[in-house]
């Protein structure tokens, strides 16, 4: 596959997950991240000011709002960016269920180098990359898969996902 890194790839059968609409879903997670941040940090703040006799709702608030502040400034930072690609093994893969039992999501844990106009650079270490993907894309990858993911940045947020090589352990 010819690199394009920063742009969008065009849908190809070669991908096992493609999001044609990703762009529009980091919005849709900014417009959702953003003022949940800022209304839970906002309450935390009023919570310190009543300490002592708020540690408990100051407790729950911070470990709250930091969850949600790193997931809106990471959203934030992939507004004003472009798409990557990157490319490595995959060294871990598991699901596990959503909130309350609904549904079911599916993450790979991928050693990746970044892919630019020159190629991999294999010089540099591998940086580990979790990603959510798809039930098809679960099913049809296994461990020791390599594989290329143009994604976002901050996010981790799949654009496209391809398979590259398989295992050699995939017969065993």
């Amino acid at each position: 596959m010819k690199s394009n890194p920063g742009m969008t790839p065009e849908w190809d059968e070669r991908y096992l997950e493609y999001r044609a609409n990703h762009r529009f879903a980091l919005v849709r997670r900014a417009v959702l991240f953003v003022p949940a941040a800022l209304i839970l940090t906002g309450l935390l703040v009023i919570a310190s000011l009543e300490l002592p006799s708020s540690i408990i709702l100051v407790i729950f608030l911070g470990i709250g709002a930091l969850a949600i502040d790193v997931e809106a400034i990471s959203t934030v930072r992939d507004l004003a960016s472009a798409p990557i690609t990157s490319r490595g093994r995959i060294e871990r893969k598991w699901s596990k269920a959503r909130f309350l039992f609904f549904g079911r999501v599916n993450y790979l844990l991928v050693a990746a180098r970044e892919v630019t106009e020159r190629g991999v650079d294999t010089d540099l270490k591998p940086r580990d990359r979790l990603f959510e993907v798809g039930p098809i894309a679960a099913g049809e990858l296994n461990l020791g898969d390599e594989v290329q993911a143009v994604h976002w940045p901050h996010t981790n947020q799949v654009v496209a996902l391809e398979r590259l090589s398989t295992s050699p352990d995939r017969g065993q």
